[in-house]
């Protein structure tokens, strides 16, 4: 399954061709999400998520001694998962925009914001939107584990008229000079009409809106 933090060598690669879910690191038909359109098809999503992860690699962590003690930064960019069968060809997608806000005086709370414009594997739009909040910056080794984490939740409905009931878990790092970026894992639950939980996992990727 695509993780962020399980490559080697300090998670310094792009490779991300991991159970079909990202096919490429190369440029983006439709743009990335800071500031430009959102694009709307799987595989231009795809393009694009692959472009911010080329431009800000897994293992160039900011040191959590540079982040800065106030003031607030947005970041925008995607979150690429599946469920059910978390990898090969029958699992389900869930991809989707995502826009940060993060006030690293922690007041009220770290995290909010919102994860939405989602699309299945089919490129076929989910309505919907699911809400961001928490936040937590921990001591741990960056080469090893995630040192940023916040929560996702809520409810989308597919083009069948189905209803996904969302709890997500992200965990990552800030990446770059001055935190220019957030990216790492998401990992969590999707309920089905009502159904039995399955769970969900994947990765997101961010960059920080510039003055």
């Amino acid at each position: 399954m695509l993780s962020f933090h399980s490559w080697p060598l300090a998670r310094k690669s792009c490779a991300l061709v991991v159970a079909g879910m990202i096919t490429a690191c190369g440029g983006s038909g439709g743009g990335s999400a800071g500031g430009q359109d959102v694009v709307s098809q799987l595989d231009d999503m795809d393009a694009a998520i692959g472009t911010l992860l080329a431009t800000y690699p897994a293992g160039g962590f900011t040191p959590l001694e540079q982040l800065a003690s106030g003031g607030n930064s947005t970041y925008r960019g995607y979150l690429s998962t599946q469920y059910g069968q978390t990898s090969g060809d029958n699992a389900s997608r869930l991809v989707g925009a995502m826009e940060i806000h993060v006030s690293f005086d922690s007041s009220p709370e770290m995290v909010t914001g919102s994860a939405y414009d989602f699309i299945d594997e089919e490129s076929a739009r989910l309505d919907g939107t699911l809400t961001l909040s928490g936040g937590t910056l921990t001591g741990d080794d960056q080469n090893m584990d995630a040192t940023f984490r916040f929560d996702g939740e809520g409810s989308l409905t597919d083009a069948s008229e189905n209803t996904l009931d969302i709890q997500l878990t992200f965990s990552g790092d800030f990446l770059g000079t001055g935190a220019i970026a957030i990216g790492g894992d998401v990992n969590g639950s999707v309920v089905v009409n009502g159904g039995a939980s399955e769970d969900l996992a994947g990765i997101f990727i961010s960059e920080k809106d510039l003055p």
